[in-house]
């Protein structure tokens, strides 16, 4: 049984476009972000390898990206 793995930035924050380093600072993602994460969500459900899972880490930015991208995934 072969295992894929794809791993994925989240989306742009409001820090990310001032360039500003964020570290742990539990910043939520822009306007751009969420569309980010929409167009990669589309591209998933374009391929034809079906995913199992999403794990993400729990800061808000990232735990929006992996939740547009699992919504469309039906995950």
């Amino acid at each position: 049984m072969q295992t894929n793995l794809c791993f994925i930035r989240h989306g742009e924050t409001e820090w990310n476009h001032q360039t500003r380093i964020q570290g742990t600072i539990d910043n939520p993602l822009n306007q751009n972000g969420i569309e980010q994460a929409h167009a990669v969500a589309h591209f998933f459900t374009q391929q034809p390898e079906k995913w199992d899972v999403i794990v993400s880490s729990p800061l808000k930015r990232a735990m929006q990206t992996a939740e547009i991208i699992a919504s469309q995934l039906s995950l």
